[in-house]
């Protein structure tokens, strides 16, 4: 039977610990949201909205409104939200709706963000495509969970 020195045990010790598999980053708590939301918009363009998020798994979360629902990731420090083509996301100042897209991004450590809606059709003189977006600027914060979804307005280019 062989002897295996001491200082080969030892040092055995210490390198299996080190050859372990590099677990994942720990979660933090801007890559999971969950609950009732409230957006204002700091500019005065649209009313305060609400929306309800559920996470599907870090760094994801369902984002609900009471007439849209997109899904949100958080990278670059920021949750984005994409929303389907909503055919009635932009409005004409003669009333009428039109196709668009809506987008929202925001910043969860300071609350800052931007909704940013694109025309995906001719609307109000304007061409179909080459559509300039709307940006329409909010605060967003964790409001109380018995808030409901609020209806994602149309945007008015003016």
């Amino acid at each position: 039977m062989r002897k295996i020195p001491a200082a080969a045990v030892a040092l055995a010790a210490v390198a299996v610990p080190l050859a372990a598999p590099a677990s994942a980053d720990p979660v933090r708590a801007d890559q999971v949201v969950s609950g009732m939301y409230g957006m204002h918009f700091t500019d005065g363009s649209l009313e305060d909205l609400t929306f309800k998020a559920t996470s599907c798994g870090i760094g994801c979360a369902q984002i609900d409104f009471s007439n849209a629902s997109g899904r949100a990731q958080f990278y670059a420090d920021r949750w984005h939200a994409n929303f389907p083509i909503n055919p009635a996301a932009w409005r004409c100042p003669d009333g009428s709706p039109h196709g668009g897209t809506d987008q929202l991004s925001w910043d969860p450590a300071t609350g800052v963000g931007t909704m940013i809606v694109v025309r995906t059709d001719a609307a109000c003189g304007y061409p179909a495509h080459g559509s300039e977006p709307i940006s329409h600027p909010f605060t967003v914060t964790r409001t109380g969970d018995s808030a409901q979804p609020s209806v994602l307005p149309p945007a008015a280019p003016w």
